[in-house]
């Protein structure tokens, strides 16, 4: 990784990297308010505030546009399983404040019309979401409701427009009060000095991240294509003649979603506010769409239509929920690097990590009833995660993760990976916790230094019950003291490759070994190879801001291919 990533990136990292923590963090609390149209206008105001009272501390050029696509970016982290549509419009947002700015100044009106064209592309991403998930058909709906309602009222204008200008301009005039706080904000940020306390070591163990769910989870470009292809058959199958194609369509793609991944099924099948709209917008179809026989209320060619719109609806939902699923492959952004954006991979490696502190560090759901506050104690805490970012930045040490289940042979597997490490005369230093089995079980752990080969008992078993927590380990301080001494400054000092035994719950909460990690990656630049269970991989690498690894998972990789890449790494650098 390259250590000199320019200012402007990192500045732009922790406004980017505010912005989508307050999304995630504010956004929960919204959703479990039910009000998800009003939810996403104010989620758009708070990112308005933050970029332009931020923009009066930092002015630097291009800041705001580079924060934007790393909040856009921060949307993988969220567990929502819809994200391509907040990606484009957190980007969009950007840009058009960006773009006033640059226009118009760093002043009121370059604010004012920022925001309020930031608001409105909201207006606009909706609209032309209803228009790809329902088609050309919602025009001819939208025209012949508003024709009726102008014509009941016997009112001399055409109405087609009337509507869309009067929600732009509620938009626009939202987006301007935004503005306008964030620029209060940005002057007077002052006279609410320290609000918020960072806490940079804070546990991330409940953070409300989906990274760690979906690195569970199989990804795979062949599968993108498939359900473009899929969705694209489908559409044209809704349309075709007989009918019941596109309901064997629809079927048979949601069949196959169901028995694959029925997980992105769940929010649809139990969002009852979706399956409501359907039902009226096919009565509307009905009633104002299609030919009438005498005096029926609803006609069945506009029934038909309503129909075939809500099955095309269908069919872009689960879509876009199947491709906003493969977008969260974490190893997305290491294709990035490939095509040559290393500068936004490597500043995106540093916000990935720091990310989970800021969402542990800023208020939660109720504490935002004073949002002017809470925005004021963030814009003035903007330094201080600027030197938090910077202090992550600086992390370059390869970090080599031997990954497993619980009970998976890992232990074994390191003792082949250290022998096999040594025989190719690699300077080794580091613990590892041999098990300490009775009648069949796990009872506790010996530490060992593995340098000098001196072991001791780390910790045992106090009860019977729930093996798999944590808090029923005894830890001992020679045992404490014998894994610090093995990972201490003048031990590590001359190794090729520090090795810890393992890293997990009790490091995700401060304990055990975090703190000497925490010292090796501040005084040293050595690689240090992990051992960590499959499940928390992702939280301890963000924990620790262990932005450069490479994950062996037990499951696909063998002792002899993890020491040939081990020491082919270790000889390239």
């Amino acid at each position: 990784m390259n250590k000199n990533i320019h200012d402007i990136w990192l500045k732009a990292a922790v406004i980017g990297g505010l912005w989508g923590a307050s999304e995630i963090v504010l956004g929960s609390f919204l959703h479990n308010l039910r009000i998800p149209e009003i939810a996403g206008n104010i989620l758009t105001a708070i990112g308005i505030i933050l970029l332009i009272a931020s923009h009066h501390i930092w002015r630097e050029r291009g800041i705001i546009w580079r924060a934007g696509l790393i909040c856009a970016a921060l949307k993988l982290l969220s567990p929502s399983p819809v994200i391509i549509g907040p990606i484009l419009g957190i980007t969009m947002q950007a840009f058009l404040v960006y773009g006033s700015i640059s226009i118009f100044g760093s002043n009121i009106v370059g604010y004012l019309v920022g925001g309020g064209c930031a608001m409105m592309w909201n207006l606009v991403l909706r609209i032309l979401y209803a228009l790809v998930v329902f088609g050309r058909t919602l025009i001819e709906l939208y025209e012949s409701i508003v024709d009726t309602f102008f014509g009941y009222f016997h009112l001399p204008v055409s109405g087609f427009w009337i509507p869309l200008i009067a929600a732009f301009l509620l938009f626009f005039i939202f987006g301007c009060a935004a503005s306008v706080v964030g620029m209060y904000i940005g002057r007077k940020s002052v006279q609410y000095k320290n609000t918020i306390q960072i806490d940079s070591n804070r546990s991330i163990e409940h953070f409300p991240i989906a990274s760690a769910s979906k690195s569970n989870s199989s990804y795979s470009s062949v599968k993108i294509l498939f359900h473009l292809l899929s969705i694209g058959a489908a559409l044209y199958l809704v349309y075709s003649n007989p009918f019941t194609l596109g309901i064997s369509a629809l079927f048979l793609y949601a069949g196959i979603i169901f028995f694959t991944e029925r997980s992105i099924l769940a929010p649809i099948i139990y969002r009852p506010g979706f399956w409501i709209g359907l039902i009226i917008l096919t009565a509307l179809t009905g009633i104002f769409l299609g030919e009438k026989n005498n005096s029926a209320l609803i006609s069945a060619e506009g029934f038909q239509i309503g129909v075939e719109m809500s099955m095309r609806a269908l069919f872009i939902v689960i879509g876009f929920s199947a491709l906003s699923r493969e977008l969260g492959n974490p190893h997305l952004l290491q294709s990035a690097s490939r095509l040559g954006l290393h500068r936004f991979t490597n500043i995106m490696q540093v916000v990935f990590s720091v990310a989970p502190h800021m969402i542990a560090a800023l208020p939660k759901g109720t504490q935002w009833r004073n949002p002017v506050r809470v925005l004021t104690g963030i814009i003035n805490e903007l330094e201080d995660w600027l030197s938090v970012v910077r202090q992550h930045q600086k992390r370059v040490n390869t970090i080599y993760i031997l990954s497993g289940k619980r009970n998976s042979g890992k232990s074994t597997i390191l003792e082949g990976v250290i022998n096999g490490l040594q025989d190719k005369e690699l300077r080794i230093a580091g613990i590892s916790a041999p098990a300490i089995i009775q009648n069949g079980r796990k009872t506790g752990f010996y530490v060992q230094d593995i340098r000098t080969g001196k072991k001791t008992l780390l910790c045992k078993r106090r009860s019977e019950s729930i093996p798999s927590s944590p808090q029923l380990f005894e830890f001992f301080d020679n045992g404490l003291n014998l894994g610090k001494q093995a990972l201490s400054p003048d031990t590590i000092k001359d190794a090729d490759l520090i090795i810890i035994d393992e890293v997990g719950p009790f490091e995700l909460k401060g304990e055990c070994w975090a703190e000497t990690i925490e010292q090796i990656f501040n005084n040293s630049e050595k690689p240090m190879l992990w051992v960590v269970r499959k499940g928390l991989v992702d939280k301890v690498c963000m924990y620790f801001g262990a932005m450069n690894r490479h994950v062996f998972d037990i499951e696909f990789h063998n002792t002899e291919s993890i020491v040939s890449e081990i020491i082919k790494n270790i000889k390239q650098t």
